[in-house]
Protein backbone atom coordinates (compact mmCIF):
# COMPACT_ATOMS: atom_id res chain seq x y z
CA UNK A 1 0.00 0.00 0.00
CA UNK A 2 1.34 3.47 -0.75
CA UNK A 3 2.13 6.12 2.14
CA UNK A 4 1.41 9.58 1.74
CA UNK A 5 4.79 10.12 0.91
CA UNK A 6 5.06 7.60 -1.95
CA UNK A 7 2.06 9.02 -3.37
CA UNK A 8 3.44 12.84 -3.08
CA UNK A 9 6.70 11.60 -4.57
CA UNK A 10 5.10 9.58 -6.87
CA UNK A 11 3.35 12.86 -8.35
CA UNK A 12 6.22 15.14 -8.27
CA UNK A 13 7.81 12.09 -11.03
CA UNK A 14 5.12 12.39 -13.00
CA UNK A 15 4.10 15.96 -12.28
CA UNK A 16 7.70 17.09 -13.54
CA UNK A 17 8.54 14.45 -16.57
CA UNK A 18 5.18 15.63 -18.00
CA UNK A 19 5.88 19.47 -17.22
CA UNK A 20 9.17 18.74 -18.93
CA UNK A 21 7.33 17.09 -22.21
CA UNK A 22 5.04 19.71 -22.19
CA UNK A 23 7.15 22.44 -21.66
CA UNK A 24 9.39 20.63 -24.85
CA UNK A 25 6.46 21.01 -27.23
CA UNK A 26 5.80 24.96 -26.34
CA UNK A 27 9.45 25.28 -27.04
CA UNK A 28 9.15 24.24 -30.26
CA UNK A 29 5.50 25.85 -30.83
CA UNK A 30 7.41 29.25 -29.73
CA UNK A 31 10.42 28.15 -32.33
CA UNK A 32 8.05 26.84 -35.33
CA UNK A 33 6.42 30.46 -34.87
CA UNK A 34 9.94 32.36 -34.90
CA UNK A 35 11.45 30.31 -38.16
CA UNK A 36 8.19 30.42 -40.04
CA UNK A 37 8.61 26.11 -40.21
CA UNK A 38 8.61 25.89 -44.08
CA UNK A 39 9.43 22.35 -44.08
CA UNK A 40 7.41 21.42 -41.19
CA UNK A 41 10.32 20.39 -38.70
CA UNK A 42 9.46 21.69 -35.47
CA UNK A 43 5.64 20.98 -36.16
CA UNK A 44 6.47 17.06 -36.06
CA UNK A 45 8.70 17.68 -32.60
CA UNK A 46 5.43 19.83 -31.40
CA UNK A 47 3.51 16.71 -32.00
CA UNK A 48 5.78 14.11 -30.65
CA UNK A 49 6.30 15.74 -27.52
CA UNK A 50 2.80 16.08 -26.70
CA UNK A 51 2.57 12.59 -27.59
CA UNK A 52 4.75 11.66 -25.03
CA UNK A 53 3.00 13.57 -22.21
CA UNK A 54 -0.02 11.59 -22.95
CA UNK A 55 1.98 8.38 -22.68
CA UNK A 56 3.51 9.70 -19.43
CA UNK A 57 0.22 10.51 -18.35
CA UNK A 58 -1.24 7.03 -19.07
CA UNK A 59 1.92 5.45 -16.84
CA UNK A 60 0.59 7.74 -14.40
CA UNK A 61 -2.75 6.19 -14.11
CA UNK A 62 -1.17 2.67 -14.37
CA UNK A 63 1.25 3.59 -11.73
CA UNK A 64 -2.28 4.88 -9.38
CA UNK A 65 -3.66 1.33 -10.04
CA UNK A 66 -0.28 -0.59 -9.01
CA UNK A 67 0.13 -1.54 -12.82
CA UNK A 68 3.70 -0.30 -12.75
CA UNK A 69 6.41 0.96 -10.18
CA UNK A 70 8.55 3.36 -9.73
CA UNK A 71 12.38 3.43 -8.58
CA UNK A 72 12.39 6.43 -6.80
CA UNK A 73 16.04 6.12 -5.98
CA UNK A 74 16.82 6.79 -9.95
CA UNK A 75 14.63 10.10 -9.62
CA UNK A 76 16.81 13.14 -10.55
CA UNK A 77 14.00 16.37 -9.39
CA UNK A 78 16.72 18.84 -9.37
CA UNK A 79 18.15 17.63 -12.74
CA UNK A 80 14.25 17.63 -14.14
CA UNK A 81 13.50 21.07 -12.89
CA UNK A 82 16.73 22.60 -13.55
CA UNK A 83 15.93 21.11 -17.27
CA UNK A 84 12.24 22.54 -17.18
CA UNK A 85 13.74 26.36 -16.08
CA UNK A 86 15.98 26.32 -19.06
CA UNK A 87 13.54 25.25 -20.83
CA UNK A 88 11.36 28.40 -19.77
CA UNK A 89 13.64 30.80 -19.80
CA UNK A 90 15.04 29.81 -23.90
CA UNK A 91 11.13 29.98 -24.20
CA UNK A 92 10.88 33.91 -22.96
CA UNK A 93 13.87 34.60 -24.76
CA UNK A 94 12.79 33.37 -28.05
CA UNK A 95 9.37 35.27 -27.17
CA UNK A 96 11.49 38.46 -26.78
CA UNK A 97 14.29 38.56 -29.04
CA UNK A 98 13.18 35.79 -31.89
CA UNK A 99 15.71 33.06 -32.42
CA UNK A 100 17.46 32.01 -35.84
CA UNK A 101 16.74 28.34 -36.77
CA UNK A 102 20.40 26.82 -36.10
CA UNK A 103 20.12 28.42 -32.66
CA UNK A 104 16.68 27.06 -32.03
CA UNK A 105 18.27 23.53 -33.41
CA UNK A 106 21.30 23.66 -31.26
CA UNK A 107 19.35 24.63 -27.72
CA UNK A 108 16.60 21.93 -29.19
CA UNK A 109 20.14 19.05 -29.28
CA UNK A 110 21.11 20.43 -25.77
CA UNK A 111 17.56 19.70 -24.25
CA UNK A 112 17.07 16.51 -26.26
CA UNK A 113 20.66 15.34 -24.61
CA UNK A 114 20.00 16.21 -21.21
CA UNK A 115 16.96 13.88 -21.27
CA UNK A 116 19.38 11.07 -22.98
CA UNK A 117 22.19 12.31 -20.70
CA UNK A 118 20.17 11.63 -17.47
CA UNK A 119 18.05 8.67 -18.73
CA UNK A 120 14.75 10.41 -17.51
CA UNK A 121 12.75 7.76 -18.64
CA UNK A 122 13.97 5.04 -17.16
CA UNK A 123 12.23 5.16 -13.55
CA UNK A 124 9.73 2.85 -14.16
CA UNK A 125 9.35 -1.08 -13.91
CA UNK A 126 6.35 -2.88 -15.32
CA UNK A 127 4.33 -5.66 -14.79
CA UNK A 128 2.93 -5.38 -18.38
CA UNK A 129 5.54 -6.08 -21.24
CA UNK A 130 3.39 -3.21 -23.17
CA UNK A 131 4.12 -0.74 -20.85
CA UNK A 132 8.10 -1.42 -20.88
CA UNK A 133 7.62 -1.01 -24.61
CA UNK A 134 5.89 2.30 -24.30
CA UNK A 135 8.70 3.42 -22.24
CA UNK A 136 11.81 1.86 -24.01
CA UNK A 137 9.92 3.95 -27.17
CA UNK A 138 10.02 7.23 -25.04
CA UNK A 139 13.29 6.52 -24.75
CA UNK A 140 13.80 5.39 -28.66
CA UNK A 141 11.66 8.57 -29.71
CA UNK A 142 13.99 10.62 -27.48
CA UNK A 143 17.05 9.36 -29.46
CA UNK A 144 15.76 9.48 -32.88
CA UNK A 145 14.55 13.51 -31.85
CA UNK A 146 18.10 13.86 -30.38
CA UNK A 147 19.60 12.72 -34.44
CA UNK A 148 17.44 14.85 -36.75
CA UNK A 149 17.99 17.77 -34.46
CA UNK A 150 21.84 17.29 -35.32
CA UNK A 151 20.77 16.37 -38.72
CA UNK A 152 19.58 19.54 -38.97
CA UNK A 153 22.15 21.62 -37.11
CA UNK A 154 24.49 20.00 -39.77
CA UNK A 155 22.12 20.92 -42.88
CA UNK A 156 21.86 24.52 -40.95
CA UNK A 157 25.64 24.66 -40.75
CA UNK A 158 26.27 24.34 -44.44
CA UNK A 159 23.91 26.93 -45.57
Amino acid sequence: MQNDNTKNSMHDIFGALIAHEDAMAELYQVYETCTGDPTGFWEKLIMEERAHSAVLKQLHDKFSQKKISVDFSRFNPVAINTAINYIKKKIEQAKQDGITQKAALITARDVEGTIIEHDFFRLYKSRNYSDEKEIDALEEHTAEHFARITKELELAGKE
